[in-house]
């Protein structure tokens, strides 16, 4: 997919770097062993929150000019994270957050920064992940 392939023209510092930042959190997650807040999954295609409180209190607010859960959770939608049910219903995938691949992760942008061509793949790729939501989100898809 070749979502926000290019740089938005307009687009704030905080969406151009809000992959990039992401993508550090979680690595520092590995690399400082604050793993059991915040970590990638297993497949290394998304991550997941693991415990809220802690994550807003020793982290959100340590690295971003955010300071709630929920403000988090607006800006991954913003940018296109789709949310990842399976054992637990706190992780989020994006086509461009691979920890095998951190550049992918400067791609990263608002939906709103996306062209009507970039949008179409995006609702292709949202589309793709309907085996990790439940059905009452997958009827919200259709309207």
């Amino acid at each position: 997919y070749n979502l926000c392939g290019k740089p938005a023209s307009g687009a704030s510092s905080l969406s151009s770097s809000f992959g990039p930042e992401l993508f550090r959190l979680l690595q520092d997650a590995e690399s400082y062993a604050f793993s059991s807040i915040l970590s990638w999954r297993p497949e290394g295609l998304s991550f997941e929150v693991h415990h809220r409180i802690l994550f807003v209190e020793w982290i959100l607010k340590q690295s971003s000019n955010q300071s709630s859960f929920p403000s988090f959770l607006t800006s991954l939608r913003n940018h296109g994270f789709v949310r990842v049910y399976g054992e637990t219903d706190r992780g989020y995938i994006h086509p461009y957050l691979n920890r095998d691949n951190p550049s992918l992760a400067q791609r990263i942008c608002t939906i709103a920064s996306m062209s009507s061509d970039e949008k179409q793949e995006y609702k292709q790729w949202k589309r793709s992940q309907e085996d990790y939501r439940p059905k009452s989100e997958l009827l919200a898809l259709e309207s």
